[in-house]
């Protein structure tokens, strides 16, 4: 498969996102540019976290993150955890 077909895969599949998502950000590209395609798509996912892009502004909030908190005796997470990682 290609980078495109990939990235719809991850979206709804590993990400929990619905279809309208990379259109979404298909159409905010048009409009922000006049004009976006597929690939361009790809591309603002890709330069969202590519370090050398010019701005990698997911990496940058990935990076200032926390994946999980402990307050008092309750731990938070985004998502959840299997009995197996405990």
């Amino acid at each position: 498969k290609n980078r495109v077909s990939k990235l719809k895969w991850l979206l709804h599949c590993t990400m929990g996102c619905q279809w309208p998502t990379f259109l979404t950000r298909k159409d905010e590209l048009a409009y922000l540019y006049g004009k976006a395609t597929d690939e361009d798509v790809l591309a603002s996912y890709v330069d969202s976290v590519d370090p050398r892009s010019k701005d990698p502004w997911m990496l940058e909030f990935i990076k200032l993150g926390q994946i999980a908190v402990v307050l008092g005796d309750t731990l938070f997470v985004h998502g959840g955890l299997q009995d197996e990682s405990i």
